[in-house]
């Protein structure tokens, strides 16, 4: 019990840690904003205001000046453009949802060191990420990289845990789906997500071998379906705007 209160002590000190220096790095002229930010911003104001994920860009040869989202998923867009509607400014709604995801990715981090060793191996490992150049750095700009980091350092967590109850018959399938969730929502923020579908069919096949085969091919797909349909569903989308918009021209 001491040992589990001390990981999470340590986790969430570093995570709450993690958030506030991301405040401080992108206060105002803060944050870093690039051309891939001019795509989740405009996505983002444009969703908030009924217009769908549509960017700011457009063909030089066509009379729109916007075109539709295609190149990055829709999650983070759509995270932002809640901020938006709450009454956020949109760059601000941005900080906020970088500064949560650091300190999601630093608690679960130091939650799957210490779950595996010693509080010292969660706070060497919170330790680790805080001080990672390139984690810092990738939380300065308007990105979806982080808010991805911390849904991949989740599904890490779950992974990583076992059910408590082997003799509850619905915990594995119960575990599972929380990484379906999570994976569905990763593949919707960066499209490497999809690769965490790949972890979940193997964990379905492979974590609980004494199962017979056949619930355990169930599991398996119907876990990795989860994450599969709604990206389907925005690819189809993306395709069936990308026609219409050719046709308009």
């Amino acid at each position: 019990m001491l040992h589990t209160r001390l990981v999470l002590l340590i986790a969430l000190v570093a995570g709450l840690a993690a958030a506030w220096r991301v405040l401080q790095i992108t206060a105002p002229p803060g944050p870093g904003l690039d051309p891939d930010a001019v795509s989740y911003l405009g996505a983002a104001l444009s969703v908030a205001h009924g217009q769908g994920f549509r960017i700011p860009e457009g063909s030089w040869n066509a009379p729109d000046t916007t075109s539709a989202l295609a190149h990055f998923p829709p999650g983070f867009s759509a995270l932002i453009a809640v901020g938006v509607r709450a009454g956020v400014d949109a760059r601000n709604a941005a900080r906020f949802i970088e500064a949560g995801a650091a300190a999601v990715a630093v608690i679960a981090v130091a939650l799957t060191a210490g779950v595996a060793s010693e509080p010292i191996a969660a706070l060497v490992a919170a330790l680790l990420l805080l001080l990672t150049p390139a984690m810092v750095v990738v939380h300065a700009s308007v990105l979806s990289e982080p808010l991805f980091l911390a849904l991949v350092a989740t599904f890490t967590l779950v992974l990583a845990r076992r059910p408590a109850g082997e003799t509850d018959p619905g915990a594995p399938l119960r575990r599972l789906a929380a990484l379906s969730v999570i994976a569905a929502a990763a593949a919707l923020v960066r499209y490497a997500g999809l690769a965490l579908i790949g972890a979940i069919a193997l964990d379905a096949l492979l974590a609980h071998r004494q199962a017979p085969l056949g619930p355990r091919l169930r599991n398996a797909v119907l876990t990795t379906l989860l994450p599969v349909v709604p990206f389907g569903w925005w690819t189809l989308s993306r395709s069936e705007e990308h026609t219409s918009e050719l046709q308009s021209h």
